[in-house]
């Protein structure tokens, strides 16, 4: 019974202790992350400690929430250009299921529009660099700026 209740408890603090260094490691990664990024256009995106961002400015304008895992951060835009991008998701929809387009053309720009307000980025080991590939297959590298 003793030797049942030993393993218990080693088994509960190493359990514990994995937690602690995963949250740990997981806020030095997430501090890592916050901050402005931009790509050689002059396209910018801040990244911020509570999990929003910003991107653009004025009617080119996102913001929303990020998540990051391993070395992948997901952008979901929730406002676009002041307005609620559902609600701009579902114009567009409705507009192009009432276009006289292909149906396999429809599915395309159907699964593009979709796919647009949600972006993928893969993060450098040095977390310096975040890239992000379009659905056309081309890639745009954004660079952390230094922090002022």
């Amino acid at each position: 019974m003793n030797n049942r209740r030993q393993r218990v408890r080693t088994l509960v603090l190493l359990t514990a202790t994995v937690l602690a260094v995963a949250l740990v490691g997981g806020c030095k990664k997430k501090d890592d992350i916050a901050g402005t990024w931009k790509d050689p256009k002059g396209t910018a995106i801040e990244v911020k400690d509570d999990k929003t961002f910003t991107v653009g400015t004025g009617a080119q304008s996102g913001t929303g929430h990020w998540v990051l895992a391993d070395k992948k951060i997901t952008l979901t835009v929730e406002m676009a250009g002041g307005k609620p991008v559902a609600d701009q998701l579902k114009t567009a929809e409705d507009q192009i299921n009432k276009s006289p387009l292909p149906p396999d053309q429809k599915k395309k720009y159907l699964a593009q529009l979709k796919s647009a307000a949600v972006l993928n980025f893969t993060i450098s080991e040095d977390a310096k660099t975040m890239t992000i590939t379009t659905p056309d297959g081309k890639t745009d590298t954004f660079t952390k700026e230094a922090a002022k």
